[in-house]
């Protein structure tokens, strides 16, 4: 049965509907401290997506656009595809928006059923903060910007070995075209796992609020370059230091060949160190990755096979390659 109200699509509806009843109920407690408190925090909102933050990201990326049109033009442009969205790139928008509205923190909760904030809550205060933080701003600014990469490319690289998590992972691989915004294509639940994973190393390494804001609009200009279709491979620069366009679009490649390589997310020398570079001579003209779920149907179907896939692999289940509706 093919429309929006197919057996499926309602019945997928409902699910997340009793997902964000649970976790709703999980945060805040009974029905009318829920609406009471989620009418509030929306409201807050705005205090993000007007930030400081925002506009410089939201700044960065609109030159990452720019430098598309140019270099590559206006047809091949991420621009373009935004403008003319397959399925794929609908996803990406959805994630970029609810990214950019301060609203990830809501779909962490949800698909996590709570379960990620509560540990954050029950493990932090019981960490020593800043117990391997410098003095100098200067080096700590350096020194948390390297130590976290370093974290980020093991946790990487646990994201793509381990079946169970490779299936949360498998969401942002399942972009089959970059769109610099597809930076932000991450399942929520994904996203629960990664901050919890991050949550010992971010507390150790310390570092004040200013210095992370600045890292994470640098990072986030970095990663639109990285998630985009210029062909730019930042020549000596590129192959020993800094993760450029064309490196990370190798790691987003559907060829066996370039499966599994470069892990690295601002640092490419770890891939170096550890074996995980790709040194040969062939650049993937496309990005996918093998037996693709998703783009198939609706964005409330992804976001509920996502983490249903990764349950199954979790007790030893491979999930099976759906057929399209």
């Amino acid at each position: 049965m093919s429309g929006w109200f197919s057996q499926n699509r309602a019945r997928n509806l409902l699910a997340l509907l009793v997902l964000l009843a649970v976790a709703a109920f999980l945060a805040f407690g009974p029905t009318q401290t829920v609406l009471d408190k989620a009418t509030r925090y929306l409201i807050t909102r705005k205090d993000v997506i007007l930030s400081e933050h925002t506009a410089i990201s939201v700044f960065g990326m609109a030159v990452v656009l720019g430098l598309e049109v140019v270099f590559l033009g206006w047809r091949q442009s991420s621009l373009y595809r935004l403008l003319h969205p397959t399925h794929s790139t609908v996803v990406d928008i959805v994630c970029y928006l609810l990214a950019l509205c301060g609203l990830s923190g809501v779909g962490i909760l949800i698909f996590s059923l709570g379960l990620a904030d509560l540990v954050i809550k029950l493990v932090d205060p019981w960490l020593p903060h800043g117990l391997l933080a410098v003095k100098n701003p200067l080096l700590q600014l350096v020194w948390f910007l390297v130590a976290v990469d370093f974290v980020k490319y093991w946790i990487h690289f646990l994201q793509h070995k381990w079946k169970a998590w490779w299936e949360l992972h498998k969401f942002h691989h399942a972009a089959e075209e970059f769109n610099a915004i597809t930076t932000a294509r991450d399942h929520p639940t994904d996203d629960a796992t990664l901050a919890v994973a991050l949550l010992i190393p971010l507390a150790l390494l310390g570092g004040t609020a200013d210095q992370f804001l600045l890292l994470s609009v640098l990072l986030a200009m970095h990663s639109g370059l990285t998630h985009s279709m210029l062909p730019w491979n930042f020549g000596w620069l590129g192959r020993w230091v800094l993760v450029s366009p064309i490196t990370h679009r190798i790691h987003h490649s559907d060829l066996p060949e370039q499966f599994d390589k470069n892990f690295g997310m601002i640092f490419i020398i770890w891939d170096r160190i550890f074996g995980t570079y790709y040194d040969g001579n062939l650049i993937n003209p496309t990005v996918n990755v093998a037996d693709n779920p998703y783009n198939r149907h609706n964005i409330v179907w992804d976001y509920l096979e996502c983490p249903k896939r990764f349950l199954l692999a979790l007790v030893g289940r491979k999930p099976a390659v759906p057929p399209a509706e």
